[in-house]
């Protein structure tokens, strides 16, 4: 391996730490510098915080019995490209019993088949997320990723944000939901994020839905946690709002609508 190939891999192994929210002070210092200086590095590191938030995981020590370990990153790694094409391209995503399986599923498929995540790929297969209870619940949700069918309504871009699309896809549970938005290209500046609001039809104001931070891929993914279920509302909208500022209102005016009475 030359300079040039070692120096690629630390500083995808720095992309990775700062996507994971795991990166040393010191190593985020030359990260930046990087960023400064190559824009196409910067790109990437959207991408994969972007991909992060999907996760929304938190890392906790786990030791699953290694051959259902086994059985489950077989499982996911023979549908991952499947699962990532799925999500780039904003199709239809399979239902599953909840959020959670979604989260740890993905994670071990796209983590365990991501050269840029390589070097985290150890640790990754000995933590799971904690939500999910056990390796063997979620070994048999991984085993219905093929078989189960996608549930979804279509969004429409309105103002800056007139040419973006996306779905909104339903979840076997009636309260949470996955955002899928592209064509957000130049709506949001740096330290802004993209929240979701969901309204009652009667004006009386609209409740909080979710929110990821806002990249310059021109894409939010947007993991829904509702007090009622998502179809019990009359509409959703998605504002760009500062990601220091929090409110229990929206702090922008809308760029995506949706109607959830379809």
């Amino acid at each position: 391996m030359n300079a040039g190939d070692r120096e690629m891999q630390r500083i995808e192994e720095l992309l990775a730490a700062r996507a994971l929210g795991c990166i040393e002070p010191e190593d985020e210092r030359h990260l930046e510098q990087v960023l400064d200086a190559r824009p196409e590095i910067a790109r990437q590191l959207s991408e994969l915080e972007e991909t992060a938030s999907l996760l929304s995981f938190t890392l906790a020590p786990s030791d699953p019995n290694p051959a259902v370990r086994r059985r489950v990153l077989a499982t996911c790694g023979c549908q991952a490209e499947a699962w990532w094409n799925r999500l780039a391209n904003l199709r239809w995503f399979p239902a599953l019993a909840t959020t959670s399986a979604v989260t740890a599923s993905v994670l071990l498929a796209v983590f365990t088949t991501s050269n840029v995540f390589n070097s985290e790929i150890d640790t990754l297969e000995n933590q799971v997320n904690s939500v999910v209870g056990s390796w063997e619940a979620l070994e048999q949700e991984c085993s219905a990723l093929a078989s189960s069918e996608g549930v979804g309504i279509l969004l429409h871009g309105q103002g800056p944000a007139a040419t973006a699309t996306g779905c909104l896809v339903f979840t076997a549970n009636p309260r949470q939901g996955m955002l899928f938005v592209s064509g957000l290209d130049g709506v949001a500046a740096h330290g802004h994020s993209f929240r979701v609001w969901l309204g009652d039809g009667r004006g009386e104001g609209r409740a909080f839905g979710g929110s990821c931070p806002a990249s310059t891929s021109g894409r939010a993914v947007v993991a829904l946690h509702t007090a009622a279920p998502i179809t019990s509302y009359h509409d959703l909208v998605l504002t760009v709002e500062p990601a220091a500022k929090m409110s229990d209102k929206p702090l922008g005016d809308p760029v995506l609508w949706a109607d959830l009475r379809t």
